[in-house]
């Protein structure tokens, strides 16, 4: 059974401020994760911090309700120097 994926105001934000060739690879990563939200690669964040993908130079964070079927994206970054795992 499919999870919903749904984006949060802020990572939209951050989605739709991608030149259009990386924000056309990170959409179609974030549509496969309703498919399967736990794809090979991914990390689970420490904490409660949720998981992470990669995506070329670009990390999908988010959050996974099982109960829900639901896939909440959190935010869209470039990856830099810090880390967030």
């Amino acid at each position: 059974m499919a999870y919903r994926v749904e984006l949060r105001r802020n990572a939209q934000r951050e989605l739709d401020a991608l030149r259009a060739d990386y924000r056309e690879r990170v959409s179609a990563a974030i549509e496969s994760l309703c498919e399967d939200p736990r794809p090979p690669g991914v990390k689970k964040l420490k904490g409660d911090m949720g998981w992470r993908i990669r995506v070329s130079e670009y990390r999908v964070l988010y959050s996974i309700w099982d109960k829900e079927r639901l896939v909440m994206v959190e935010g869209v970054a470039r990856r830099t120097t810090h880390t967030y795992d």
